[in-house]
């Protein structure tokens, strides 16, 4: 998907400093330009704060984003 220009994100419940870690040794070959995860005063997903701080700094729409997930709470944050 990077190739083919996407901008890639992970939007985590864990926390922040952890997922930047986990992220940096599962997937050292892959370029995420985003890595947002819980930090204290953020709201946690299905909240969808995480994915605004994204698209705040992006061009595209809500409706251009392919999202993928494996909780309940992920399918709220989509929706």
């Amino acid at each position: 998907m990077e190739k083919k220009g996407c901008t890639l994100a992970i939007c985590s419940n864990r926390l922040e400093s952890q997922l930047v870690e986990l992220t940096d040794s599962i997937f050292p070959d892959i370029n995420f330009k985003y890595v947002v995860g819980y930090e204290f005063g953020r709201s946690a997903k299905p909240d969808p704060e995480m994915i605004n701080l994204i698209l705040e700094n992006e061009s595209f729409d809500r409706d251009e984003i392919l999202y993928v997930g494996d909780r309940c709470a992920d399918i709220q944050t989509a929706a």
